[in-house]
């Protein structure tokens, strides 16, 4: 069952999001939360898939941030989805401030029982793509799929956010990136709406903006006529290990994408227009199909790196290796684990043959021998140059004296690992 952790000191909003959960109690187990301390140890120690967090309250800002700085402390872990809702601060300035965390969708107070069934509609279809750093053993090579979204720019970034978080925790991307393939995606899924399915021109949409309308109203107007707001947006992705592919496709008529470049490139234009010029600087082998109503683009892959070191491990040791090192051989004692912070490593059995590869994926090498006090029952060498952290029985140890949900979650980890191991 899926946990969602609601943080909230006002019994409006939390009345307001468990009718709205209620739907959903057969898959999701909601904990609602009125004190900081009780909502970090929930956090800490059953890692809910989705946390909503309440800033409408004045008075509780100190403690949100606080517990948005537990969050940012150890991304490694604390990975869940986040849903803002706000009220008197601006959205942009309340984002701002929370950078750094896996936003998935944001709304003002208003808007929760008309924005939050969506995120949760969307959540609980597409929560393999949610990342759960306990499953990624057993996360496919090959992962193919189709969104299908209906005629709502709200929920281009809630897709926006799913996808381009589903990159960066699986260390297919780097933080530099995210940002970049976030607007990307918001990008072309708003244009699929608004110029695709709502049939808005370039010029009618400068002159609403222009008047003071915002595009979630234009869209809205729109969809007014049954026959638009039926439309829907298809967003396929196929996600391997050095590349990710999608594609983006309307129900319009399409456009003349062409005409639309050359009219961006000798305008200069700022107010808006100017997305597709900045995906082609971001993304890979970016086009259009002839009519001009879908649009593929390729996300090349960072490959055998890890995005984070978990908060235990952090000061420990590192190991610069290089290819040819062995780590260790078939029947030493087992003094060390090693976290696989970067680069491929080879198993090699007594026989000489090679039985694995492993990737910062795997996130250890060793802990099976280390964790039951036996010798080496292989030998493993690096493929490539690399990086480990290497950590004593002691360190390990006391490091989960120190943090002692990271025992429970490591346990969970190792064993669903083992599940993994016993399936292949």
């Amino acid at each position: 069952m899926n946990k969602v952790l609601v943080y909230s000191r006002s019994s409006v909003i939390t009345d307001g999001v468990k009718g709205i959960l209620r739907p959903f109690s057969d898959s999701i187990l909601a904990e609602f939360t009125s004190t900081l301390e009780e909502s970090v140890q929930f956090l800490n120690y059953e890692y809910p898939e989705l946390v909503i967090l309440d800033f409408t309250v004045e008075e509780e800002m100190d403690s949100m941030y606080q517990f948005i700085r537990t969050m940012k402390n150890d991304p490694w872990l604390h990975y869940s989805g986040v849903v803002i809702v706000y009220a008197n601060k601006s959205e942009s300035e309340l984002l701002e401030k929370i950078e750094g965390i896996n936003v998935v969708g944001s709304m003002e107070r208003r808007e929760i029982s008309l924005r939050l069934p969506s995120v949760i509609k969307i959540f609980s279809r597409n929560i393999n793509l949610i990342f759960q750093r306990e499953l990624q053993q057993s996360l496919m090579k090959n992962i193919t799929g189709e969104f299908i979204l209906d005629n709502d720019p709200f929920e281009a970034n809630v897709y926006a956010s799913i996808l381009s978080n589903f990159l960066y925790y699986s260390n297919y991307i780097r933080l530099n990136q995210r940002d970049g393939i976030k607007l990307v995606f918001i990008e072309l899924i708003q244009n699929a709406i608004e110029h695709g399915n709502c049939n808005i021109s370039y010029d009618e949409k400068t002159r609403l903006l222009m008047d003071g309308h915002g595009i979630m109203d234009i869209v809205e107007n729109k969809n007014q006529d049954p026959e638009i707001a039926r439309k829907k947006v298809y967003l396929n992705y196929r996600i391997r290990e050095d590349i990710s592919s999608f594609s983006i496709r309307d129900e319009g008529t399409g456009f003349d994408w062409r005409k639309r470049l050359n009219d961006v490139k000798e305008k200069n234009e700022t107010a808006h227009g100017r997305g597709i010029t900045i995906t082609t600087q971001i993304v890979q082998n970016f086009r259009y199909n002839d009519s001009g109503n879908q649009v593929s683009f390729e996300i090349s892959h960072e490959t055998d790196h890890s995005n984070f070191i978990p908060q235990i491990f952090v000061e420990k040791e590192e190991l610069a290796v290089k290819s040819g090192d062995y780590i260790f051989r078939e029947g030493e004692s087992s003094n060390f684990l090693y976290y696989i912070a970067k680069g491929e490593y080879e198993v090699i059995a007594k026989s000489g043959d090679s039985i694995a590869r492993l990737t910062p994926n795997d996130i250890f090498i060793g802990e099976l021998a280390f964790l039951l006090s036996n010798r080496r029952t292989a030998t493993v060498k690096a493929v490539t140059d690399g990086l480990l952290i290497k950590v004593s029985k002691g360190e390990f140890v006391d490091s989960i004296k120190s943090y002692p949900y990271y025992g429970l979650f490591l346990s969970r980890l190792l064993a669903r690992k083992i599940d993994h191991m016993n399936n292949l």
